[in-house]
């Protein structure tokens, strides 16, 4: 030892020849070092990139959540309902009773308030015997309106009756006055017998001149 203590004292240029080498030794194992950790970090770089399938950074995918709209009910306006208007109620007056002789009204009852006879019960033919055209329905009409059920109407067999004839059935007999007395106000009634014997009627009107 103590000659190479000797030895580098007298050989200056050896010992730093020596600490030259020395220091260069470190110097390469540090850049070594260096190295092999850039290596290291390039390799978790590599397998991070594999691993993720080379997308790189993992993408998120934000799914926005469906909003619910809840709708506000339109408030129906209401119409106010029609006050019912109260209808007075009328009290019909009641009709005076026909006297005698006097003609029941049209359009009332059918039954007849003198004689109780029902006129709806008494089936007429009515026949012109003026030759005037429309003589027969008008008093078709006439005794429609007062009740009479009026079966028939036409002409007569001739044209030369001055005043009206009326026949009824023996059976209907009653009616004979009552017939009498509703067509006297508007004819002149000539005839008026309870024989008649045909089968379509239980009496027949022959209208005069």
């Amino acid at each position: 030892m103590a000659e190479e203590a000797s030895e580098s004292f007298l050989n200056p240029s050896r010992r730093s020849y020596t600490y030259e080498n020395s220091k260069n030794s470190g110097n390469n194992k540090r850049v070594i070092l260096i190295i092999l950790g850039i290596i290291i970090l390039v390799g978790l770089v590599a397998y991070a990139a594999i691993a993720t399938g080379g997308k790189g950074e993992e993408e998120i995918v934000v799914t926005p959540s469906p909003t619910t709209l809840v709708e506000t009910p339109t408030p129906t306006p209401q119409t106010p309902s029609p006050t019912a208007k109260t209808t007075p109620t009328t009290t019909p007056k009641a009709s005076p009773t026909p006297g005698k002789g006097t003609p029941t009204p049209a359009g009332s009852s059918t039954v007849d308030k003198t004689t109780g006879l029902d006129r709806a019960n008494l089936k007429i033919a009515v026949l012109n015997g003026s030759g005037v055209a429309g003589a027969a329905t008008k008093v078709s009409d006439a005794l429609k309106k007062l009740g009479y059920d009026v079966v028939s109407s036409g002409n007569a067999d001739n044209f030369d009756y001055t005043d009206t004839t009326i026949q009824v059935k023996s059976t209907k007999k009653t009616y004979l006055d009552l017939l009498k007395k509703d067509l006297s106000e508007d004819y002149t009634i000539g005839t008026a017998t309870s024989n008649y014997t045909g089968t379509d009627a239980d009496a027949v009107v022959i209208i005069g001149k």
